[in-house]
C-alpha cells in the first residue's frame, strides 16, 4: 500500500469495499505503515475500525510506533479493548510508550487483560525493562498477580530488576 496511495485512492473512488479481506485489511496495513492520511481516508470511507486480522489484532494494535495513526483511530472511536490477540495496551507497554499507555488507560483500556500467551500489559512492560510503564500500570491499578502465562514478578526477578521485584 505504501507508495501506492494513488492506486488505493482510485480504487476507493470506484467504490472498492474497504472492508474485504480475511487477513489484514487496508486499514491494518495503513496503520502498520503509519500512513496517517490513508488511515483517515479509509475511516471516512467506512473502514471497520475494530475488525481483527488473522492474528486477532485490530488496526489500533497495528498502529504502534506510529502515534499519529493511533491517535486518529482513537479519535474516530476505535475500541481500545477489542482483539483476541495482543491489545493496544500490551504493545504500548512492551515498547515503553508511557504517554500512550496513560492515554489508553484514560480511554478505558483493561489493565489486566491477557493476550494469547496469558500475559498482561504489566508483564510486557517488565519484559521490555520499562519500569516507568510498569509503575504507571501498577499506579493505575494493574494487578500484579493476574496472568495465566508467565507473570511480571518472574520476569523482573530473571532480569535482575531489584526495585521492580520490591
Amino acid at each position: 500500500m505504501e507508495g501506492h496511495e494513488d492506486a488505493a485512492n482510485a480504487l476507493m473512488e470506484e467504490r472498492a469495499d474497504v472492508n474485504v479481506g480475511t487477513g489484514r485489511r487496508p486499514l491494518h496495513v495503513a496503520a502498520d505503515k503509519g500512513m496517517i492520511d490513508m488511515v483517515k481516508q479509509l475511516i471516512r470511507k467506512g473502514a471497520e475500525k475494530d475488525a481483527a486480522d488473522k492474528e486477532g489484532c485490530t488496526a489500533l494494535t497495528r498502529a504502534w510506533g506510529h502515534e499519529d495513526a493511533a491517535h486518529a483511530l482513537m479519535e474516530a472511536g476505535a475500541d481500545v479493548n477489542v482483539g483476541t490477540g495482543r491489545r493496544p495496551l500490551h504493545v504500548a507497554a512492551e515498547k515503553g510508550m508511557i504517554q500512550m499507555v496513560k492515554q489508553l488507560i484514560r480511554k478505558g483500556a483493561e489493565k489486566d487483560a491477557e493476550d494469547k500467551e496469558g500475559c498482561t500489559a504489566l508483564t510486557w512492560a517488565v519484559r521490555g525493562r520499562h519500569e516507568d510503564v510498569a509503575n504507571a500500570l501498577m499506579e493505575a491499578g494493574a494487578d500484579v498477580n493476574v496472568g495465566t502465562g508467565r507473570r511480571s514478578l518472574h520476569d523482573a526477578a530473571e532480569k535482575g530488576m531489584i526495585e521492580m521485584v520490591k
